[in-house]
Parts: structure tokens; C-alpha cells; sequence
């Protein structure tokens, strides 16, 4: 064996290694689309350099030829997943029925390479050739092995067109990355320019040997988003599984990789991939596409609520990485704080209000005279209803409450949207009113009287006092009272309390 074959087999060894590694990392399941066509080429690569390590150390041609049939399997479908990768890496979308034409032309290797009816397009012959490197298999090539090549180059020289495209498109560091992935779609080019240079005394597959370097400037290419990508086991277990919808972009915010719960807020986010994530506006206006990092907003969809938090991705020397978007869902926090609120809404209705009427009751009255908010009313009213007692104690209770009833609706019926109606005690009520002049006031009181005596056993007296700044609250809630009872004795003497 030559120097330089065991240069080649140790080169190819080690390309294998390295091979097994990266498809350790690209190829698991749920991965990012982009990482798992790259752990797709890294695979059909691995075959294609196994098959041809295998066929160099082969002895005899049977072995050599279906080792190289093996490399057969993958050759054809290389450079379609390499053009996809390409359209992948600038966001170009494609239909379904473009991409099966993409992959009509290695459809049609498999049936010239591999039925006997066909083969001669494709091959005539193969045989053993003694090289200066060793003993080397020969194929004496037929038409469609040609078209396929032009086929090949087509495909990678369209390749370097997108990157192009996408080229003038993007910052500096953008383009770093596009003249590496560029550069390796050259790798065909250069294998099959030194396919034709060493064609007599090294008759090798010099583009085999060329496509582990030209993975390897993918995957460094793409460096960023595996630095800020999580490994696979990590993912499967946490990431994809997260209660949390998480959106991974990179420093120019496309999006590079999502989880299963982003796919369920965002339905059509696959659409999306490799896109700027502002974009996810159009399919969720919602979605706040201008956060800035480390701050947190809300995001109402449908009857969900979600507290959408962008937090950055660090390398070593505390250079942006890229970005994560977490979208937590706080429905029920808010749900339960809305209930809350309620609940202290419904307690405080408990607490002030007076069962039977439905009125504010004594304890409110404390917290509006604390409050001070009687001060912006004109005057209070005393009213004391005549003779409660005396219907409970022969009618019954409930007649009672229907009186008191009676009372309050008549009252309320006659209030402002301002005034204050409040039961003091079984029988006792107080009002703030807002009317302005005593005359007025005067004249109101007469009606609510005169009103009450179409109501069956209910009579009350009423007494009132102006309310003044100046003057203590206790004072004028004295005076009104006072001229209450002042009003009860007249109504008796005048027997309108029997």
C-alpha cells in the first residue's frame, strides 16, 4: 500500500469520527428544520465516505463495485438537500411539488445506476486498474452519469446564487457567514476540476474527500446558532416539553428553532422559520415585535394571557449570540387576581350594605365620614320611621321588612345618582343629599311625604341639617336629629302618628 493511500484511508478515517460526532448532534428528532437537513447531509455524507473508504481497501472488483453502489444511495440526493439547506439558510419557501421536481433527477440515477435494463446509460463497464497509489476500481462512465454531473454543479452553483442574494441583505457578521457556507459549494467544483487533473496517474473520488471539509465549513458557518441551540438531549427533555413557548433567533433575529407550545400560540410559525420574527405580527397582532431585552409584556389570545419576556444569548467574551423569547401563560394568575379584586369588591358589598335594602349600611357611614366625603354634600337628612314597633308586634315581622322596604324604594326613587341613602339602625335612616337650597330641600321632604301616604302603615319623621365645612360632623348629625324628633312630636299632635 502507497504512502499516499494510507494518507487518504487515515484522512478518511478521521473525517468518519468527526462525521459520527456531527450527526450526534444534528440528527436527534425536533430539532431545528435547518439543523436537521444539515444532520441529513452530515448522514448521507458519512455513507458516501464510508462506501469510498471501504472501496479503496477493497481487493477485488466484486467488493469494490457494491461498495461503490452503496455510495450510490447517497450521491444522488446530495445536492438536492445541499440546494435546500441553501433556500433554508435565506428564508426562501418553496411548494411541495418544486421540491419533488428537485428530486426527479437523482430518481432517475437510482433507475440508470442501479437495473440492469438501464445501466448503460449510466455505466458500461467497470475494472480493476493498477495505479501508482494501488489497485483502483475504473468506470468507463455512459450519457446520463454526465448529465447527472451538470446536474450536481447546477444544483451548488445555484446554491452560491441564493447566498449571493442574500448577501447584500445583511450586516457584516451576516456576510462572514455566507462567504464560509459559500465557500463550501465549491467543494464539487474543485473535486471535479481535480478529478480531471490527477485523472491518469491518481485516479481518485476527489470530491469524497473534499465533503467532510465542506460540512465542517457549514457547521462553522452556522456556529452561532449551534452555540445558542440546546443539545439535543436538554431539548427533548426540557425545551420541547416546556410549559413555556420559546422563539430562539439569532443576533439578526431570524428565527432558528421553536418549541411545541410556540407552535400551538403561533399556529403557522413553521412558515416563519428562518424569517425575521417580527414578521410573527402578521400572523398574532398581539405579538410585541418591537421588546426590547430584558423587559416584559403582555399578549391577550383569544381568552389566553401571555407574558411575553426576550432575554439575550451570550458567547465568552460577552458578544450577542442571539435571543430567546419566552411566552409564559398567566391566565390563570390574572384570572385568579380578577377574582380577587372581586372577591374584595363582594366583601366590601358585605360589609357595607344592609341585607334587607340593599342600602349602605352603619359601617359605611364611618368610612364616608372618614373619608370626608359628606363634606361635598349640601345637607343631611334624619329619618325616623313612626311606629315600627307596633306593626311588627301585630302584623308580623315580614310586614315589618316590607314598610322598611317600602320606604327605602320610595327613597331611592326620589335620590340622586350623587345622593347617599344610608339605614342606620332597624328603623333609622340617613341621607346626604346634594340639593343646594332649603327651599328646594323643604319642598322635596313634603313630596316624599305626601307620596308615603298611599303605603299602608308607613309614616316617618324627618329632620335635616345644612352641612358646613367648618362645623363638626357629630354637630349637624345632632341638629338633623334633633329637628327629627321636633317633627315627630308635631306629626302627633296633629295625629298623623296614632
Amino acid at each position: 500500500m502507497s504512502i499516499e493511500l494510507i494518507l487518504i484511508n487515515i484522512y478518511l478515517f478521521v473525517s468518519l469520527i468527526a462525521i459520527i460526532y456531527m450527526i450526534g448532534y444534528a440528527i436527534p428528532k425536533k430539532q431545528s428544520p435547518l439543523i436537521r437537513q444539515i444532520g441529513l447531509l452530515t448522514f448521507l455524507t458519512f455513507i458516501y465516505v464510508l462506501g469510498y473508504l471501504i472501496e479503496l481497501n477493497a481487493l477485488s472488483l466484486e467488493v469494490k463495485r457494491f461498495w461503490n453502489g452503496v455510495q450510490y444511495l447517497v450521491i444522488p440526493i446530495i445536492p438536492p438537500v445541499w440546494l435546500l439547506i441553501a433556500m433554508n439558510f435565506i428564508g426562501l419557501k418553496i411548494k411541495k411539488i418544486y421540491k419533488i421536481f428537485i428530486f426527479l433527477i437523482p430518481m432517475m440515477t437510482y433507475v440508470m445506476r442501479f437495473t440492469n435494463q438501464f445501466h448503460q446509460l449510466f455505466y458500461a463497464s467497470t475494472y480493476l486498474e493498477n495505479t501508482q497509489i494501488g489497485i483502483l476500481m475504473s468506470i468507463e462512465y455512459g450519457l446520463f452519469y454526465y448529465f447527472q454531473v451538470v446536474y450536481i454543479l447546477f444544483c451548488f452553483v445555484f446554491a452560491n446564487i441564493l447566498y449571493l442574494l442574500k448577501y447584500n441583505k445583511v450586516d457584516t457578521n451576516q456576510k462572514k457567514r455566507i462567504k464560509r457556507i459559500s465557500l463550501s459549494s465549491l467543494a464539487p467544483w474543485l473535486g471535479v476540476f481535480l478529478n480531471i487533473i490527477f485523472a491518469k496517474n491518481y485516479p481518485l473520488d476527489y470530491s469524497v474527500i473534499l465533503f467532510p471539509i465542506a460540512i465542517l465549513l457549514i457547521i462553522f458557518s452556522l456556529k452561532d446558532e449551534h452555540r445558542i441551540s440546546i443539545s439535543p438531549f436538554a431539548r427533548n427533555l426540557m425545551f420541547m416539553s416546556s410549559s413555556e413557548g420559546v422563539i430562539v433567533v439569532n443576533r439578526e433575529r431570524m428565527i432558528i428553532d421553536f418549541n411545541d407550545k410556540a407552535k400551538e400560540i403561533f399556529v403557522n410559525i413553521n412558515e416563519l422559520y428562518l424569517s425575521d420574527i417580527r414578521l410573527l405580527k402578521k400572523l398574532l397582532p398581539a405579538f410585541p415585535s418591537e421588546m426590547k431585552m430584558n423587559h416584559r409584556e403582555l399578549m391577550k389570545v383569544s381568552n389566553c394571557t401571555y407574558q411575553v419576556y426576550l432575554r439575550g444569548v451570550f458567547g465568552k467574551e460577552n458578544e450577542i449570540l442571539g435571543y430567546v423569547y419566552s411566552f409564559s401563560d398567566i391566565t390563570e394568575n390574572i384570572n385568579l387576581i380578577e377574582q380577587l379584586k372581586s372577591n374584595e369588591e363582594r366583601i366590601k358589598e358585605l360589609i357595607y350594605l344592609d341585607v334587607l335594602t340593599g342600602v349602605h349600611n352603619r359601617n359605611y357611614l364611618d368610612y364616608y365620614i372618614k373619608e370626608n366625603k359628606y363634606l361635598q354634600c349640601s345637607y343631611i337628612l334624619m329619618i325616623d320611621m313612626n311606629e315600627l314597633k307596633y306593626t311588627n308586634d301585630h302584623f308580623g315581622h315580614q310586614k315589618g321588612d316590607e314598610i322598611i322596604i317600602s320606604l327605602v324604594n320610595l327613597i331611592m326613587k326620589k335620590l340622586n345618582n350623587k345622593d347617599e341613602l344610608i339605614r342606620l339602625s332597624g328603623d333609622e335612616f340617613l341621607i346626604f343629599t346634594y340639593i343646594h337650597s332649603e327651599e328646594k330641600l323643604k319642598t322635596w321632604i313634603q313630596s316624599l311625604k305626601a307620596e308615603a301616604l298611599s303605603i299602608q302603615y308607613l309614616s316617618f319623621a324627618i329632620g335635616y341639617a345644612k352641612i358646613e365645612e367648618g362645623l363638626d360632623f357629630s354637630m349637624m348629625y345632632k341638629i338633623a336629629e334633633d329637628r327629627m324628633y321636633q317633627n315627630k312630636i308635631e306629626m302627633k299632635k296633629s295625629k298623623e302618628i296614632i
